[in-house]
């Protein structure tokens, strides 16, 4: 009888260890899951923020500068549908055409610092045409904002001639927009695109 009872002891002993070792295991997996949970929702939102921020190109116009060429060039651009606000500080336009890349930052006026054969630096301006009714910020793209953004061209663009705009935020997504000049340049203000 007494080897029944100390067999039946060192059973209990073994179960209750056992189930001493599944309840740490078990907090241990609910702490890491929910630290894991934890960071993955901070990550997810980052991720939001990054890939679904930027800037949509609303109409492209351009300006005749002589017979049948266009040189100035203004995008109205707006944020997407889900975007933060995003800094001109932080945004660089590149302009693609045939021959040439323009990258362009924010500046005060419409001037181009040391080129080469292909590769310019130049400044765009930005000036308001609708103002967000709530939470404007001066520098700043926000929901509700419509921008006018101008800039000179490193060449004058010809007649029937591809151009590819390329505008890239510090966060969020490019956003590569592509347009044309008509047949014949004959107005003052062409309308590029759409």
């Amino acid at each position: 009888m007494n080897r029944k009872a100390e067999s039946g002891i060192g059973t209990l002993i073994v179960f209750i260890a056992m189930i001493l070792v599944a309840a740490v295991a078990a907090g241990v997996l609910i702490q890491t899951s929910s630290s894991l949970q934890s960071k993955s929702l901070d990550i997810g939102k980052k991720t939001q923020s990054e890939v679904s921020s930027g800037l949509e190109v609303v109409q492209v116009l351009g300006f005749r500068e002589g017979s049948g060429t266009v040189r100035n060039l203004t995008f109205m651009v707006k944020l997407t549908a889900v975007s933060s606000a995003i800094k001109f500080d932080d945004t660089t336009l590149s302009l693609l055409l045939k021959d040439k890349v323009m990258k362009y930052g924010q500046g005060t006026g419409l001037v181009c610092n040391g080129s080469d054969d292909t590769i310019f630096s130049c400044n765009y301006t930005v000036s308001y045409a609708l103002e967000a009714s709530s939470g404007h910020l001066t520098g700043y793209l926000v929901p509700g904002d419509i921008v006018e953004v101008t800039l000179i061209a490193p060449r004058e663009i010809e007649e029937a001639e591809e151009i590819t705009s390329i505008w890239m935020p510090k966060l969020g997504i490019s956003r590569e927009t592509k347009f044309s000049t008509p047949n014949s340049i004959s107005k003052d203000n062409v309308l590029l695109y759409p």
